[in-house]
């Protein structure tokens, strides 16, 4: 269960699993953006989650921890076909490339230091570090993932609806 303050101030949450375990969907406030480490929700979560944002479309809810690539990516795998491991990336659950386009923030670490130009870190990093990376990812096309609508409408006109309406929430 998450404190009062969460659903009466919060506009901006950083989903970790532990958080979304005890998220109350229908309290969080209109125009909350919702940057969802773990993609995968649990049922608990995504179904009340994406009924919200079908009824009201006054949530967002990307991922955060996926970027898009502004050119395919290549899924290399380092293991033997048919291991525990490929079993693992050919049904989603390993993190392979469901898309060749998008790829997980966390495997672009190795990839910014071989060809970003920028420098190898370990453990917490200060902002301006975060935001080297960040400008770099940006110049080499990268952006983060479109956020799951749940509506038909065309995504772009559903973000600007969105920032017209909460503009005064961010």
């Amino acid at each position: 269960m998450l404190p009062d303050g969460v659903y009466e101030e919060g506009t901006l949450l950083l989903g970790t699993g532990d958080l979304l375990r005890g998220l109350d969907v229908q309290r969080l406030r209109a125009g909350t953006i919702l940057l969802r480490l773990p993609s995968a929700l649990s049922p608990e979560v995504s179904e009340p989650l994406s009924a919200r944002i079908r009824a009201h479309q006054d949530i967002l809810a990307p991922r955060g921890d996926e970027l898009t690539s502004p050119a395919p990516m290549r899924e290399l795998r380092v293991f033997a076909s048919g291991s525990l491991l490929d079993l693992l990336i050919q049904t989603g659950e390993g993190g392979g490339l469901r898309n060749p386009y998008q790829v997980k923030s966390s495997l672009l670490a190795g990839l910014a230091v071989a060809k970003l130009d920028v420098l190898p870190t370990s453990g917490w990093v200060d902002t301006k570090t975060a935001q080297n990376y960040y400008f770099a990812l940006r110049r080499a096309g990268f952006r983060g993932m479109a956020p799951d609508l749940g509506v038909h409408d065309s995504p772009s006109l559903y973000l600007t609806q969105f920032r017209a309406r909460f503009r005064h929430c961010l």
